[in-house]
Order: C-alpha cells, then structure tokens, then sequence
C-alpha cells in the first residue's frame, strides 16, 4: 500500500485553477443513516461487505478545496478484496440512489476516446507514478495506463462502455472541473486481485437538498468473467 507524494505540473485542459462565487456554500452534508454499520476508527464512515469483498463509504473528508462539493459529492471508497477473485472497479457500477429513485451517477475524471482495441485517455495530465490514493495489488484498466504507469494494467479483458463516459464527462465543462487535487486523488478503473485493496475519491453527481435520504450502491463484479457476486448498499441520510 503507498500513500503517494506526487506534484502534478501540468494537466488536461478542463483541471484549471477553479474560479467560484464569493460565499458559495456546500448544498448538503451526508451522514451514515441510523441502519448503516459504521466504522469505528473512521469518521463518517460506514461499511458493508458481500462476498468477502468489504467497502466502506466515507463522507465529509474532503482534502481539497470545500467548494468542489458545491458541484460534486465526493466520497471517499475503500475496497479490500478478502476473496479469491479478482474485483473490478468501475465508474458505473457506483451511485448514489436516492428514496425516491433518483440516481446520482459517479463522473469519470477523464475523457476517454478511440476505437474498442485503442482506447486511451484524451489530454492526460502528466504520467502519475505516484498517485495520492491508496493500494495494493491493484492494476489498472489499459486506457488509464498512460497516466498511472507505475501501477500495471489489467492483462485480461476489461468492459469498456462508451456511451457512459460520453455522456458525464461534459459535466465538467460546465464548472471548470475535475481540479488537481481531484485528478491526484481519484481511484481509477482497474481490478483488484485477492488480498488487494484500494482507497481514494469517487466523485458523484450532487445530491439536492430536497432529498432526505441516498444510499451509496456499488455492484460487486468478478472481473475475469463479469459475474456479478452481490451489491453493497450502505445507508445515509441528507443534512
């Protein structure tokens, strides 16, 4: 596991500096609901495991600058991989849902384009060969490789759904963002083998205040044959 260092120098077009209105405040705060299984020794932080597969949702920990959350909800994941397969993390098996059924997707950080067989990262940001999320024995989706190459990618087959990053990532266009800081942060695509772990930054849609309650969702999924082995579902509420 490393807790990186890096000092990005440059990176993609849309991670400028972020300009926001004076006396922007946070729309909403969510906390662990009365049913959610907290953890102990972390803050606004609760856990749920499937399949010895455990993840744990941690809000209200962000490092960066506080007015990112008027525009994403980021939450803090961590995953550790208990079981003998290997786990995939992608972008839209997360979400928040919330009571009524609304969902709030988790935004790819990047764009990524090109053919089934030659995908990559557009504008990427200087390689990362240290990046500031937490892991072990965690390799990373090939289009990613470009940006995290000290890490490894994935050798087997890994599904790409283009029609999901088209769609979120002119979110961003719209507030200037991800930031630095979000970009050093993020937790990638990629796979988790047995004994692995990883811990970092997703980035949802913002949840409106109107909503009293979400639930943090994430679809457990063997990554060597797509078999889905459960869904964690852990509980919160709106402030």
């Amino acid at each position: 596991m490393r807790t990186p260092r890096l000092r990005v120098t440059h990176v993609l077009a849309l991670a400028v500096p972020l300009i926001f209105a004076a006396g922007c405040a946070r729309q909403t705060v969510l906390r662990p609901g009365p049913d959610a299984d907290e953890v102990s020794w972390m803050e606004q932080a609760a856990v749920e495991e499937v399949d010895d597969v455990r993840i744990v949702a941690q809000v209200d920990t962000w490092p960066g600058d506080p007015d990112v959350e008027t525009h994403v909800t980021p939450v803090r994941v961590v995953v550790e991989n208990d079981s003998d397969q290997p786990v995939r993390l992608r972008y839209q098996e997360f979400a928040l849902i919330a009571a009524d059924g609304s969902r709030f997707a988790a935004l790819p950080p990047y764009a990524v384009e090109g053919e089934v067989t030659d995908r990559t990262i557009v504008e990427h940001p200087q390689p990362m060969s240290d990046p500031m999320f937490e892991y072990r024995r965690f390799t990373v989706a090939s289009y990613t490789g470009p940006v995290y190459p000290t890490l490894g990618k994935y050798e087997g087959r890994f599904v790409y759904d283009p029609y999901y990053y088209h769609y979120y990532q002119d979110y961003w266009v719209d507030y200037e963002l991800p930031t630095v800081t979000m970009l050093e942060h993020a937790i990638p695509e990629g796979v988790i083998a047995p004994d692995g772990r990883v811990a970092g930054y997703l980035y949802f849609e913002p949840v409106p205040p109107e909503q009293s309650k979400v639930r943090f969702r994430a679809d457990v999924v063997n990554a060597s044959n797509g078999q889905m082995l459960g869904e964690v579902s852990i509980p919160f509420v709106v402030k």
